[in-house]
């Protein structure tokens, strides 16, 4: 919706609320509004400013003036007297339908006339998912419907460099404060207003477009006070109805007639001003572009998509969902807790009753490891009702195999609500289904994508034993054609279930629902209809579809069949879990004593390295402070004797003889005093030496009782079930060992768990089909965006999870309000600003942050002084609240109570996340141990097994590829040479693109290599039997900035720096400042990485100091010898 106005917040800073709440409460406000405000000010850029990619985006074509610029590629823009592609003037019967005076909509002519203006969009679907099955739009003389030209006008623009330039100086931003890689666009225009016009070129009510960042714009450069930016919403509305009631003609007290340009011009100057924005930098009415279409297009949406959410979450504080108050601060964490000392903490975590009864049985069936197992049990105890969990996962440690389990524990929580019911036809009585939505959420495609995609695909997701041997299966045929996977591919590549859907943006949904639904082969639609009415007559002579051909919808008394026999094994498993599961829970409660003995081993061993360090101190400190008594004592002796000889054989009572008396006895006072102090001292000092020694034989002594306990529990005989729990002296293992393992994870429990997840996905499937009346009738109204919100819940039930990114979550979800969907799981966290992610967590009844705030920070486009600014002037403190230092994962981080404390610089100041995990798979061992030390404080655990790499024995070992050249900016040409010299020579030499990723901290080292390389290809300089397109392809994807890569993996990395001799330090400086870069790019890489650069320039620089002492340095062509090829001249 284009005009929905948010709620208004200005009244939630005064007044009683705040006045009488907490001061947590008041803070998470002033936070929210200068979100607001910072949102308010991102703008939209074309960067292309010709307007040809609007056209594609509305699925229209350019209009242009006139014939003889029909030719041009630059669009001109229109002048008052040119002539419009829509009539100048309008028939009578037209006429007759046009809005009357002080009226902006009208309603459907009952003489048949065609209604310009009225239209019931809640009655089918719309363009953002499909065209079908829509309200009849007018008929022709035919019965067909018609479709008409909408005009989309882009009633003002900005230069985008020109207007973000004015705005930073309006903050007394100047190029010395902008960070040396700037994200702020330089070029390209700035979208200000749209508007839609019919076939008439009359104004469609409603449709009036404004940007936020112009009203912005023109606010800070008129008043400069970013206290107000809040205030847009009030602001907009007031703009919005003036420039309609102009557009709409009601003023004039005339018919409407067709807009001209010179209106449209004399309408876009009235807007500049009332937006308050100097003349030089509004562009004024841009273009037109028509579209066909049945209905009127929505209008534009020229603010950030998070804006609507934000201002609804402030409105909203007062009655906050937990899991956002968490979130906000305002609820804080009780009782904080270290999950990498505090074992007896872990312990209880890995109680067999806490573990979820159901698990996701992934390929090769590997358990969960320790922290990976006791963060699932701990997210799924402290949110069995509501709340907010985070995890801290670091690159390769398990994130996916997590969230698999936690989607696992949802299904089977369902089923067991689902099992109650009798006949799915019935309905699902008061079970409230949106208690187990799962929606997947990110900052971007790409990580949502990696659960999306990979959860339906059968080798990337199940262990072949659950899809091929035991043949599960919950619509996998449909579940593949939407994914597009050919059906000439390997069986395992193909998919076994619709259990996740991409959503997310229009295009995502729309292509969605047209295969998952409406497709007359394969849709699910036809299917449920056929399952639903097998004799409805409108089936009887329709031949069945593709789906029906591959699982043919049973009758009644079949599918009510396979339901109760599916309750059935449900049941059982679930039995059978209970009852094991109880059983270990009796192991456990008996080996209580032995595991709460070893668990105190590491503490005691470790308090005595540490008393024994302390007692070596002590003993120093005693030897020092006795000699220091010796050393009084006899200077004391030796001036006693002095006063003693003085005394007793002095021959007269002269003034000498007295002052050399009193020096002596002042000199005997002192060192009294000074053999006092030392005493005491060495009383202190001998008194901790005695308590550590005291200390370290206690530990002793209950080291040695909980081994002589070990003993006899050996000679005993050991309960049924006993050797599935952990091994004796698990709970005391170091660091590495304790950490890999899985205790209770294994053997016949993990083998019922995995029959009971079977059993949840056979049960959800039953229900389906013997329910396909009902379920039907939901998911059509999604499909034709008609869904209430029970509606939804009936999708999940289809299909569990949903991906979306949290710029789509508010359109996607737009009826849902704060609370309703039971299960948001965010990945990539650390990515995400932290106001990003505020619609979904607010419309979340249960949230898990899952991400690792040492990879990549969130981009942001405001720079740091008018960031800092926005969040003063609103009363907020920036660095507690504002991007890129603060992330979505940083407020969940310091909302919960299961924390990991890493080591830095600082013994008193450890890094505190989420719940951490530790136990690396990824990165072959330089790789690990860069990232370790950089960003991890040694905790990590390396569990990669080592592998071949073709790309290794041709390039060497990791390493430090050292080129001392010129550069231009940040781009050397040395560099990116021997980079391409290096690709060509893989290419050729193994006869395909390699798995490689190439990855620069800069834009513009990563543009002039691409274009390197392209140049190369085209004029056949190297990459000899490489097919271009394929090539040019890799260019685009494997080629790229930090942010390119965030949560994918290749065989080898190249880190091409750029930035050398002559370039400015500040660029160095800015990419060595946090870990995050060099961590990014090192755990991308699986087997090697090579670092291409000046290190001379670049081994002081904050994080690359750490790649300086882990690779070993080589030059360019030593590097290169390997390769033979004929391009070293390229």
């Amino acid at each position: 919706m284009t005009n929905s106005s948010g709620p208004d917040i200005s009244e939630t800073t005064q007044g009683d609320p705040l006045d009488t709440g907490t001061s947590s409460k008041a803070e998470a406000l002033k936070a929210l509004r200068s979100w607001i405000a910072v949102e308010i000010l991102s703008p939209d850029v074309h960067n292309d400013g010709k307007w040809h990619d609007l056209a594609t985006n509305y699925g229209g074509k350019l209009c242009t003036t006139s014939l003889e610029n029909s030719h041009l590629q630059e669009t001109p823009v229109p002048l008052a007297s040119d002539p419009t592609p829509w009539p100048s003037e309008m028939s009578e019967q037209i006429f007759l339908s046009s809005p009357s005076k002080g009226r902006k909509k009208s309603q459907s002519q009952s003489n048949g006339s065609i209604d310009l203006f009225s239209y019931d969009e809640s009655k089918g679907k719309t363009s953002d998912i499909v065209e079908r099955e829509a309200p009849q739009a007018q008929p022709s003389h035919n019965g067909q419907r018609q479709k008409r030209n909408w005009y989309h006008i882009v009633l003002g623009a900005l230069p985008a460099g020109k207007s973000i330039k004015a705005l930073n100086e309006s903050f007394n931003e100047s190029e010395d404060t902008l960070p040396s890689e700037r994200l702020q666009p330089t070029s390209g225009k700035i979208i200000a207003a749209t508007i839609i016009l019919n076939e008439w070129g009359l104004y469609v009510p409603d449709t009036l477009a404004i940007a936020s960042f112009a009203w912005g714009l023109g606010n800070m450069l008129s008043t400069g006070d970013a206290s107000l930016l809040p205030d847009w919403r009030a602001k907009q509305t007031f703009i919005n109805s003036e420039i309609e009631d102009i557009l709409t003609q009601i003023e004039t007290g005339e018919p409407p007639h067709p807009l001209s340009w010179s209106d449209l011009i004399e309408t876009s100057d009235i807007l500049r001003d009332k937006l308050k924005i100097p003349k030089e930098l509004w562009l004024g009415v841009q273009c037109a572009i028509v579209v066909e279409r049945e209905r009127p297009p929505p209008g534009d949406l020229l603010c950030s998509l998070y804006l609507n959410d934000l201002e609804t979450a402030a409105a909203t504080l007062n009655r906050a969902p937990t899991a956002f108050a968490e979130y906000m601060g305002i609820k804080k964490p009780r009782d904080p807790w270290n999950a990498l000392k505090d074992r007896s903490r872990i312990s209880n975590l890995l109680y067999p009753g806490m573990f979820p009864l159901a698990r996701w049985p992934g390929p090769g069936l590997h358990p969960l490891n320790v922290l990976q197992q006791a963060a699932v049990n701990n997210i799924c105890y402290n949110l069995s009702r509501e709340g907010l969990e985070a995890v801290n996962g670091p690159p390769g440690t398990g994130k996916t195999f997590l969230l698999r389990d936690i989607v696992a524990h949802v299904m089977l929580s369902r089923a067991e609500h689902l099992a109650m019911i009798k006949d799915p036809n019935m309905g699902i009585g008061q079970i409230n289904l949106l208690d187990f939505a799962i929606v997947v959420a990110s900052s971007n495609n790409a990580a949502v994508e990696n659960v999306s995609l990979e959860l339906p695909i059968r080798s990337k997701s199940l262990d072949e034993s659950i899809w091929l041997e035991r043949g599960l299966d919950h619509f996998g045929k449909l579940a593949s054609f939407v994914l597009d996977i050919p059906e000439e591919s390997d069986e395992g590549n193909k998919a076994w279930g619709v259990i996740a859907a991409k959503l997310g943006n229009s295009r995502n949904r729309k292509n969605f629902f047209e295969k998952f639904w409406w497709n007359e082969s394969w849709g699910l639609s036809n299917w449920m209809a056929r399952a639903a009415n097998p004799d409805s007559i409108n089936l009887a002579s329709k031949k069945p579809g593709k789906l029906e051909e591959h699982y043919p919808p049973p009758r009644r008394p079949e599918a009510m069949a396979r339901w109760q026999k599916a309750r059935d094994d449900f049941q059982q498993a679930l039995d059978r879990c209970h009852k094991i599961r109880d059983e270990l829970s009796g192991v456990c409660d008996t080996k209580s004593i032995r595991m709460k003995g070893e668990i105190s081993i590491p503490v005691l061993t470790e308090q005595n390295r540490q008393f024994t360090l302390d007692l070596e101190s002590a003993k120093r400190a005693c030897e020092a402070a006795s000699i220091d008594v010796q050393i009084n004592m006899s200077r004391l002796e030796a001036e006693t004797a002095k006063l003693t000889a003085l005394t007793s054989n002095r021959v007269s009572e002269g003034e000498n003889t007295n002052a050399q008396i009193q020096r002596i006895s002042n000199n005997i006072d002192q060192l009294q005093t000074s053999l006092i102090r030392s005493r005491k001292r060495y009383l202190s000092c001998a008194t901790e030496r005695d308590r550590l020694i005291a200390s370290i034989r206690h530990n002793d002594r209950v080291i040695a009782t909980v081994g002589n306990e070990k003993e006899l529990e050996t000679n005993q005989e050991e309960p049924p079930q006993s050797s599935l729990g952990p091994k004796e002296g698990f709970w005391s293992l170091p660091h590495e060992l304790f950490h890999a393992g899985s205790p209770w994870n294994e053997g016949e429990f993990k083998a019922a768990r995995d029959d009971l997840f079977v059993a949840s996905v056979n049960l959800h499937h039953a229900f389906v089909v013997a329910g396909a009346r009902k379920i039907r009738s939901a998911i059509k109204s999604i499909a034709t965006n008609q869904a209430e919100p029970n509606d939804w819940g009936m999708f999940f039930l289809i299909i569990p999870v949903v991906s979306t990114t949290f710029a789509s979550i508010g359109k996607t979800f737009n009826n849902l309000g704060q609370g309703s969907l039971g299960w948001v799981l965010i990945d990539e966290g650390g990515q995400a600003t932290p106001q990003a992610a505020v619609g979904a967590i607010w419309r979340s009844k249960r949230t898990v942050v899952i991400g690792d705030q040492q990879q990549i920070e969130p981009v942001v486009t405001i720079p740091p002084r008018s960031t800092e600014l926005i969040f003063r002037e609103n009363k907020s403190d920036p660095k507690k609240w504002a991007a890129p230092e603060i992330s979505a994962q940083s407020l969940a981080d310091r909302a919960n109570e299961a924390q990991g404390h890493f080591p830095t610089d600082n013994p008193d100041l450890p890094r505190v996340t989420g719940f951490p995990l530790l136990v690396h798979r990824r990165c072959d061992k330089v790789m690990f141990d860069i990232a370790n030390h950089l960003a991890y404080g040694g905790e990590m655990i390396h569990a990669t097994q080592p592998g071949p790499s073709a790309i290794r024995d041709l390039l060497g070992q990791s390493s430090w590829v050292n080129i001392s050249a010129p550069s231009q900016d940040k781009w050397v040409e040395m560099e990116g040479r021997a980079v391409t010299i290096a690709i060509s020579g893989i290419c050729e030499r193994l006869g395909h693109i390699p798995d490689i990723y190439v990855i620069s901290p800069f834009r513009q080292p990563i543009r002039h290599l691409k274009q390197m390389i392209r140049r190369n290809a085209a004029n056949q300089v190297g990459f000899k039997g490489i097919d271009r397109r394929k090539l040019s392809r890799w260019v685009s994807s494997n080629i790229g900035t930090i942010h390119t890569f965030q949560g994918k993996q290749a065989e080898a990395v190249i880190l091409l720096l750029g930035a050398g001799s002559g370039a400015k330090s500040s660029s160095r400086i800015w990419a060595g400042k946090t870990p995050n870069i060099l961590n990014v790019a090192s755990t991308r890489a699986q087997r090697c990485l090579y670092v291409v650069g000046n290190k001379r320039e670049w081994e002081n620089v904050g994080s690359f100091k750490i790649a300086a002492k882990f690779l070993p340095t080589i030059d360019a062509k030593s590097w290169l010898s390997k390769i033979k090829d004929d391009q070293t001249n390229g």
